[in-house]
C-alpha cells in the first residue's frame, strides 16, 4: 500500500520523443513503455470498421506490424475515427510523439488525436494502383446474367482519376453495360484503362455471362411478419409471399428485427452467434424447400452496423449434399467492408435444403449480426 507521496518537482519538460524510421524491433518498443514515440516509414495493414467503442489499426512495414491504439474515451475520439475511416490500406503515416503502452504483452502506440498522424499524400501510381484493385475486386470472376446490365464504373468516389473500358467481345457493350444472349455459359474479358494524373494502368478481369432457363418464383420471403426478436427460438414461421402460406423454418440464434444504421433497411432475417458458457458461437436457418430442387435464389444482405463485421469469422449460404452442408456463397467475403445493402444472386445452387450458416460474437453481446431480407427461390 502507498502510504505517502512526495513531490519533488513540477512543470518538468517531457523527454523527447524516440524517433524509429522504417524499422522497429518490438521488444525496444516495449521497453519504452510510458515512453513518447515517433514511428515513420510505415503503412496501414488494416483498420477495422470502427464503430463507438476502443480499436486497433495495424501499420507495417512489410516486416514487422506495429499496433496503433484508440481508447473510446479520448477526447477527439470522432476526430480520429474520420480520420482512420479516410486512411487505406498500403497508406503510410507518420506517427509522432505518442506514448507506447502494452497489452498482453504486445506493445501499442496510443494515439488520442488527429495531430500525432501525419499522413503521407499517395502518389498517382499508388492511387491507380488500388483503383485496379477495387475493380477485381468489383468485377473478377463475378456472373452476370444473359439478357441483363453490368454496371462498369467510370471513377470511385474515394480517388481522383478516371476509368474507360473496352472489350473484344459481341457480348458486352461496355457504352451502356447491356449484356447479350448465349446458349451457355460464356467468360468475357474485360480491359479497365486507369489514368490518375500521369500514371496510366489497364487492369483486366473476367466475368461470365450466364446462361439462364426460365424459372419461376416459387418462394419469397420480406420478413415482415412472423418471427421474433428473441434468439433463443428453435423454430420460426415466416409468410410465403407467393402463396400467402406459412413457412416454417428452423433456427439457432435467429431474431426478426430492423437496424436503424443502415439507409433503407426494413425488418429482417438476424443472424447473431455468440459466445459464452452456454453458447457455441454459431447461428443458422435452414429452409427446406421439400422435393423442389432450386435453379436460383437472389437476396438482400448487409451488417447490423458498422461495428459488426469485426465479430464475425464465417458467415455463407449453405446447401445440405448428404450428410455435409456445402457452402454456396461465402457471404462474408461478397460483403467484404461495405455498409450498405447488397443483393445477391445464385445461380444452380442445385439442392431444397439450404441454410444460412454463420460463425463469431462476443461473450454474452449480440454484437455479431448480419440480415438477410428479400429472400427469392426460383425453380
Amino acid at each position: 500500500n502507498i502510504s505517502s507521496i512526495e513531490l519533488v518537482a513540477t512543470e518538468q519538460e517531457l523527454p523527447e520523443a524516440v524517433v524509429f524510421e522504417d524499422d522497429v524491433d518490438l521488444s525496444d518498443l516495449r521497453d519504452l513503455q510510458g515512453s513518447l514515440v515517433s514511428l515513420k516509414g510505415f503503412a496501414i495493414k488494416t483498420i477495422p470498421s470502427i464503430g463507438t467503442s476502443a480499436y486497433t489499426v495495424i501499420v507495417t512495414n512489410g516486416t514487422v506490424d506495429v499496433e496503433i491504439r484508440v481508447d473510446k474515451y479520448i477526447a477527439e475520439f470522432n476526430d480520429v475515427k474520420a480520420l482512420m475511416n479516410s486512411l487505406i490500406a498500403g497508406q503510410y503515416v507518420d506517427w509522432i510523439d505518442i506514448p507506447v503502452g502494452e497489452y498482453n504483452g504486445t506493445p501499442q502506440l496510443m494515439i488520442s488525436t488527429v495531430s500525432q498522424a501525419d499522413v503521407r499524400p499517395l502518389g498517382d501510381d499508388v492511387v491507380a494502383q488500388l483503383i485496379a484493385d477495387e475493380i477485381e475486386s468489383l468485377y473478377d470472376g463475378k456472373i452476370y446474367p444473359m439478357g441483363g446490365k453490368i454496371e462498369l464504373i467510370t471513377s470511385i468516389e474515394a480517388f481522383a482519376g478516371t476509368i474507360t473500358w473496352a472489350t473484344t467481345s459481341p457480348l458486352i457493350d461496355v457504352e451502356n453495360g447491356d449484356i447479350g444472349t448465349v446458349e451457355e455459359d460464356a467468360v468475357v474479358q474485360l480491359t479497365a484503362t486507369i489514368t490518375v494524373g500521369e500514371a496510366t494502368l489497364e487492369k483486366i478481369v473476367s466475368v461470365t455471362v450466364k446462361y439462364v432457363v426460365e424459372t419461376d418464383l416459387l418462394y419469397e420471403f420480406d420478413f415482415e411478419s412472423g418471427g421474433g426478436t428473441s434468439y433463443d427460438e428453435e423454430a420460426y414461421s415466416f409468410k410465403n409471399l407467393v402463396d400467402n402460406s406459412d413457412f416454417e423454418v428452423n433456427v439457432h440464434r435467429i431474431a426478426a428485427n430492423k437496424t436503424g444504421a443502415v439507409e433503407g433497411a426494413t425488418r429482417a432475417l438476424v443472424i447473431s452467434p455468440i459466445k459464452g458458457e452456454t453458447f457455441d458461437g454459431t447461428a443458422w436457418a435452414e429452409f427446406d424447400f421439400g422435393e423442389t430442387v432450386v435453379k436460383q435464389m437472389e437476396f438482400d444482405c448487409y451488417f447490423w452496423s458498422s461495428s459488426a463485421k469485426q465479430h464475425f469469422t464465417k458467415c455463407e449460404l449453405q446447401v445440405k449434399d448428404g450428410d455435409e452442408w456445402v457452402t454456396v456463397l461465402d457471404i462474408l467475403k461478397e460483403l467484404g467492408d461495405s455498409l450498405d445493402i447488397n443483393t445477391f444472386t445464385v445461380y444452380d445452387p442445385e439442392g431444397s435444403l439450404f441454410r444460412f450458416y454463420a460463425e463469431g460474437g462476443e461473450n454474452d453481446g449480440n454484437d455479431a449480426r448480419i440480415l438477410v431480407d428479400n429472400l427469392k427461390v426460383f425453380a
